[in-house]
């Protein structure tokens, strides 16, 4: 019987992190209103290198592919995002990405915060830290994915 994927509600960001390296999914979790879509339309439209896209605005799709988890958007939803006060845009996509890490905009963080596990429906965890949207900019969360991706953590 194959598994089916789980629907989770957040935004998912295929972000580059230099110029030509692989790009890094990062799933932005919080309640409506937190500042998941703004944050991500930060990343993509104020990429440096042109390259980040939006995986998934609202509903992400989220399958466990061995031992990564990777991230897509729903075919009728693809390359659309919120533009609060708007409503839905076209923006830069990207492709199916595997997820490197979960952020939590639901509450503050700390100065120094530990992560925890983020359970995307049934069929998988990711490591997941808290970010506080009001400290925190497109410059800030690509150079903790950086590290992240480079083996560091807190």
């Amino acid at each position: 019987m194959t598994k089916r994927p789980d629907h989770v509600h957040g935004t998912a960001v295929a972000v580059a992190v230099d110029a030509d390296g692989p790009l890094a999914g990062a799933l932005l979790l919080g309640p409506p209103g937190s500042g998941k879509s703004a944050l991500a339309i930060a990343l993509i439209e104020g990429c440096p290198f042109r390259r980040t896209g939006l995986i998934a605005d609202d509903v992400v799709v989220v399958e466990r592919c061995g031992e990564t988890v990777e991230a897509s958007a729903l075919a009728r939803a693809e390359g659309l995002i919120e533009a609060r006060g708007f409503g839905p845009a076209r923006i830069r996509v990207a492709p199916k990405t595997r997820l490197v890490a979960a952020f939590d905009l639901a509450g503050p963080a700390g100065r120094l915060c530990a992560g925890r596990k983020a359970k995307l429906g049934a069929c998988a965890t990711i490591d997941c830290w808290p970010l506080s949207l009001e400290n925190t900019t497109p410059e800030r969360l690509r150079l903790i994915l950086r590290a992240i991706l480079c083996g560091q953590s807190p």
